[in-house]
């Protein structure tokens, strides 16, 4: 990649994986002027150590749901539901998947009646 002059990188991969990969070509000397991964934001990143959050650095973040740090009325309600079941901290990608996936399955069954 570094011969071939590559200075991005954009992949479909798991958080942990894709930094690993950013954090081995820097340290080959692959100059990335941009990378980006599709998720990772938020509690995926705190809760995986402070080697991750070095391997981050520079690299852009997809963040698919609000954040909680807009701190609208959905995230302070997600928050709330959060904090009920005893969860901490920002929530990770597959708290966001799970809480949006239970939502619209009440939502569905509200509706049909």
């Amino acid at each position: 990649m570094k011969n071939a002059g590559v200075d991005g990188f954009v992949a479909p991969l798991s958080p942990n994986t894709a930094l690993a990969a950013i954090a081995a070509l820097r340290q080959l000397g692959v100059s990335l002027k941009g990378a980006f991964l599709y998720n990772g934001y938020g509690g995926d990143l705190n809760t995986a150590g402070p080697g991750a959050i070095k391997d981050a650095q520079g690299v852009f973040l997809g963040v698919e749901y609000e954040p909680f740090e807009m701190h609208t009325a959905a995230t302070k309600e997600f928050q709330g539901f959060l904090q009920s079941a005893g969860v901490r901290g920002d929530p990770t990608f597959a708290e966001y998947n799970g809480y949006l996936s239970i939502a619209m399955l009440a939502g569905g069954l509200k509706a049909a009646g």
